[in-house]
């Protein structure tokens, strides 16, 4: 009983410390290199890259030239091409923080009035939604397919294949779905807070995963475009979206507070 009781104190010992980890110093204090580590690199940004050759060869725009440019241009694309997918939970305040504190150290900084207003918005505490944005960067003519995707996909059709799930199995489906704007956030993706009055997620809840699948029913407008201009008759371009990311709610605790 005695080294069942020393076991428990130092495993209380072993939690407690990993969470006061977490106590980092207040985020109007943090450098640049800090606030972009936490913005994309952290418990709440994660990053999955996918290459063209995940893609059909027949789903890769290619060069009008002569047969063998376009039979050159196919193997470099689905060689080289990559995109980059930023999944960030924008209901989580670190993430708000840290994007308020880039632009207050920014070459150009917002006036005091805007200052006034990003650092309430960054403070503010979550709602009833989990949050979830999706932006992407990489190669141009990728990125046209995958930016017209997000752009035309709907909540209805995400709804389907769209979840938050625990390890221990319980998921909770999309709720709303807002495609990308004119900001560095990009898509939202919103879920519920709660199931059944409880919060859906503890530090306890092991990993959680972050899916979504979609394959577009419309054609990609900028390689409709490209096949028109060529007289081409081959159907259009589309890309298949899949995002399967797992993030660590322990890893999610901020100053004694899970964020999410």
């Amino acid at each position: 009983m005695k080294r069942t009781a020393i076991v428990g104190v130092v495993t209380l010992v072993l939690v407690t410390t990993t969470f006061a980890q977490k106590q980092i110093k207040p985020w109007k204090e943090w450098n640049k290199k800090e606030a972009e580590k936490i913005f994309n690199d952290s418990a709440w940004s994660h990053s999955q890259t996918e290459r063209a050759s995940s893609q059909s060869s027949s789903d890769v725009s290619t060069n009008f030239g002569d047969t063998r440019g376009r039979e050159e241009a196919v193997r470099n694309v689905s060689t080289n091409a990559a995109v980059t997918f930023n999944m960030r939970f924008l209901s989580a305040r670190p993430i708000r923080q840290a994007y308020a504190r880039m632009l207050e150290l920014a070459d150009t900084k917002p006036d005091a009035a805007a200052i006034e207003k990003l650092e309430a918005w960054a403070n503010l505490a979550a709602d009833d939604r989990i949050i979830i944005t999706v932006s992407c960067n990489g190669d141009q003519q990728l990125l046209s397919r995958v930016a017209a995707t997000l752009k035309n996909a709907n909540t209805d059709e995400l709804k389907k294949t769209a979840y938050l799930e625990r390890a221990d199995g319980k998921r909770v489906p999309l709720t709303n779905y807002t495609p990308p704007a004119r900001d560095v956030f990009g898509a939202r993706f919103t879920f519920p807070r709660t199931i059944d009055g409880q919060p859906f997620l503890t530090p306890e809840a092991g990993l959680l995963r972050f899916y979504v699948e979609y394959e577009p029913k419309i054609p990609d407008a900028s390689m409709t475009q490209s096949s028109s201009r060529s007289g081409s008759s081959n159907r259009p371009s589309q890309y298949k979206l899949k995002l399967d990311m797992k993030f660590k709610p322990a890893d999610m605790v901020y100053n004694g507070e899970l964020e999410y």
